[in-house]
C-alpha cells in the first residue's frame, strides 16, 4: 500500500457541520461557464442564494467569496478562483495557522465541478485538512457517511451534462457549416468582419493591409520563403493586424494557406482530442471542408492553389513541414532509414550499394 495515491485514500469519517451550532467560517464559491448575459445573471442569483443561507444561519460567520465566471467546470487547474480557494486553506494549514475556514458553500455539485475524478479529489484533500463542502441544491455534506456515494452519482451526471453540451456544440457548428455561417472574430489581416443580426450574412471587407497580402503572396511565387518574407515586410515597414512591424515565419505560412484570401470559408480545422483536458489537434489541410463566401478574394482562387502547389513541392523536398526550423531536410534517398543490417543497424549508402553505419 505504500505506493498508493495518497490523495485518494479515504479519510476517517467527520462530524459533520450541519448539525452545529457553535460559530463556523464559512467560504462560498460560484461559477458560471461563460460570460454571457444569461449566465452572469445565474451568478448573480447564485450568491444571492448564499446570501440568503447565511441569513438562515447565525453561526455562519462568513470569511471570504471565491468564483471563476466564464469558466468551464470540467478542468479544476483552469479555475482560479477556485485554485485560490485550495492554496489558502493549503497554506494556512501548512504555515501552522491552522484551517481559515470550516466550510465551503457551493449550491451544485456542477458548480464545484464537472469532472467526476476533480470532484471526489478535492472533496478528499478539503476532508484532510479539516474543510467541509456543502452542495446545499443537492443535500449533499461531504462529511456524511454517503457523501462521497452521492457525490460521485452526482458528479458523473455533471460531467454525462458537460459532454452532452459538447456534443451539442459541434452540432452546432455542423449546422452553421450547412448554413455557411462565417466564424471567427474578424482579426484577420487584410480583412474587416461585418456583423449582421443574422450571423448567416456575416462577410468580411477589404481594408488597407490587403495590399500587404497581395503582396505575401506575390513574393512566395516569385521564389520567396517564408524566412525571406519575413525579412522584406520588416524592411519596408508593414504592419500587422496590431499595427506593429512584427512577423514570423508561422504567421506567413498561416497566411499563404488561408484559402478566406480566395473568397472561401473553412470549416473543421481542428478536433477535440480528450474533452475533460480540453486538447486539441489541427486536422491535415486536406481535411478542411470550405463553401464559396460573398466577399471580394484578394488573391484569385488561381494564384491561390499555385501557392498551394509551390507549398506541396517544398514539403515533398523537405524545405517545409514538420522538419521546418530544425535545420533537418527529408532524405532524397527513399531507402534512407529502411534498409537494416543483420545487427540491426542502419545500413548507410555508398557509390556502390549500402552498407552497415559500424563497418568502415
Amino acid at each position: 500500500m505504500d505506493g498508493e495515491n495518497n490523495e485518494f485514500r479515504v479519510p476517517m469519517q467527520m462530524v459533520s457541520n450541519r448539525d452545529r451550532v457553535d460559530q463556523i467560517n464559512v467560504v462560498f464559491y460560484g461559477r458560471v461557464s461563460t460570460q454571457h448575459e444569461q449566465q452572469m445573471e445565474a451568478f448573480d442569483n447564485q450568491m444571492d442564494c448564499y446570501k440568503m443561507l447565511l441569513q438562515n444561519h447565525p453561526n455562519w460567520n462568513l470569511v471570504g467569496e471565491y468564483s471563476d465566471r466564464g469558466i468551464t467546470g470540467t478542468d479544476a487547474k483552469l479555475r482560479k478562483g477556485f485554485q485560490k480557494m485550495y492554496h489558502d486553506a493549503e497554506n494556512s494549514v501548512k504555515n501552522g495557522d491552522g484551517k481559515p475556514f470550516d466550510l465551503i458553500v457551493t449550491r451544485e455539485v456542477c458548480r464545484f465541478s464537472r469532472n467526476t475524478v476533480d470532484s471526489l479529489l478535492y472533496v478528499r484533500k478539503y476532508k484532510k485538512q479539516g474543510i467541509e463542502i456543502s452542495f446545499f441544491n443537492d443535500g449533499i455534506w461531504s462529511y456524511d457517511s454517503d457523501g462521497e456515494l452521492r457525490l460521485t452519482l452526482m458528479s458523473g451526471f455533471a460531467q454525462d451534462e458537460a459532454i452532452k453540451t459538447s456534443e451539442r456544440v459541434n452540432s452546432g457548428h455542423e449546422t452553421c457549416y450547412a448554413k455557411g455561417v462565417l466564424f471567427g472574430n474578424g482579426n484577420i489581416l487584410g480583412y474587416d468582419l461585418v456583423r449582421n443580426e443574422d450571423t448567416t450574412k456575416n462577410t468580411y471587407v477589404q481594408n488597407s493591409d490587403a495590399d500587404t497580402i497581395r503582396c505575401i503572396y506575390k513574393w512566395y511565387m516569385e521564389g520567396f520563403g517564408e524566412k525571406a518574407i519575413v525579412t522584406k515586410l520588416i524592411e519596408g515597414g508593414y504592419t500587422n493586424t496590431i499595427g506593429k512591424v512584427s512577423w514570423t515565419p508561422s504567421y506567413i505560412s498561416r497566411i499563404i494557406s488561408n484559402k478566406t484570401y480566395a473568397g472561401y470559408k473553412g470549416y473543421f480545422k481542428s478536433r477535440t482530442t480528450d474533452f475533460l483536458e480540453h486538447s486539441r489537434e489541427k486536422l491535415d489541410e486536406d481535411a478542411l471542408m470550405y463553401i464559396k463566401g460573398d466577399w471580394e478574394p484578394i488573391i484569385s482562387l488561381e494564384d491561390w492553389e499555385k501557392v498551394q502547389r509551390i507549398r506541396m513541392s517544398k514539403r515533398r523536398e523537405g524545405v517545409i513541414g514538420h522538419n521546418r526550423g530544425k535545420g533537418k531536410k527529408q532524405a532524397k534517398d527513399k531507402w534512407c532509414r529502411k534498409l537494416f543490417c543483420d545487427c540491426s543497424i542502419w545500413q548507410r549508402r555508398r557509390i556502390c550499394g549500402y552498407s552497415c553505419f559500424r563497418k568502415p
